[in-house]
């Protein structure tokens, strides 16, 4: 993340993915940081990290640029970060999780600029980066790289790798949920198929085929990250829904 001296300069990046910063601000949450601030010291020894090392640094200024954290020697969760950990409504952690990603402002440059367009390829948006945003030359293929990773936990990259941040915004996509953005622990489909179905895991996805009557079947393609409440709303569906099936003369109204 660009400093004070250089922010006018040069827009502010940050210097690990959302992902790790969320794990960062996780643990302020576990040791009351919603209340109370969190010594630097003591959440050093919560990670098993140097609190002088430069990689400890990195990764608190990148999870006080997403607005995560506020603080310089102690730390406590911002407003947004309260929103996610603690949500109140079902958008709480959905918009909150699309203000941390636009909140660096090199990422809400490049949410400004490609929102619902294709994002470049990676050497191209690093370029974008560096001559445009002015991040230096050192960090600008990882300054890309983060917001592409970030993006994608978010889940407002589809998989034509078009950005659909306002779509998510509003609605129109289904975004992040807890597991969704910590993807070192992805939930699993809790749906065990009888021999007459399919279920495979490949190219990053769970497949799930169900046959109906006449040879026809229905597909369901669901991410490896998928959460456990859509897992939940998935296997309701899937109870309540794909029971019936349809004799070949009817005709499923639409």
């Amino acid at each position: 993340m660009a400093n004070e001296s250089e922010i006018q300069q040069s827009a502010s990046y940050p210097y690990v993915p959302l992902q790790t910063a969320l794990a960062v601000a996780e643990a302020v949450k576990q040791l009351g940081g919603n209340k109370t601030p969190v010594p630097k010291s003591l959440l050093a020894s919560t990670l098993k990290e140097n609190e002088k090392a430069q990689s400890f640094t990195f990764k608190i200024a990148a999870t006080k640029c997403f607005n995560l954290i506020e603080g310089r020697s102690a730390y406590t969760l911002t407003e947004n970060a309260k929103r996610y950990f603690f949500p109140t409504s079902d958008t709480d952690k959905i918009e909150a999780s699309l203000s941390f990603l636009q909140s660096p402002s090199g990422f809400a440059e490049i949410i400004k600029r490609f929102d619902g367009q294709k994002i470049p390829e990676s050497q191209m948006l690093a370029n974008i980066f560096h001559t445009q945003l002015r991040v230096p030359e050192s960090w600008a293929v990882r300054a890309a790289s983060f917001f592409i990773r970030s993006a994608q936990a978010v889940g407002v990259i589809d998989e034509q790798g078009f950005l659909r941040f306002n779509a998510a915004k509003h609605g129109a996509l289904k975004t992040a949920t807890e597991t969704t953005l910590t993807p070192d622990s992805p939930a699993k489909i809790d749906v065990q198929p009888t021999d007459q179905q399919e279920f495979t895991t490949s190219n990053g996805y769970h497949v799930y085929t169900l046959p109906l009557t006449n040879g026809r079947k229905v597909t369901i393609k669901a991410p490896l990250d998928i959460s456990a409440q859509e897992i939940k709303r998935l296997n309701k569906w899937i109870e309540f829904t794909l029971q019936v099936d349809w004799s070949g003369e009817e005709k499923l109204m639409v």
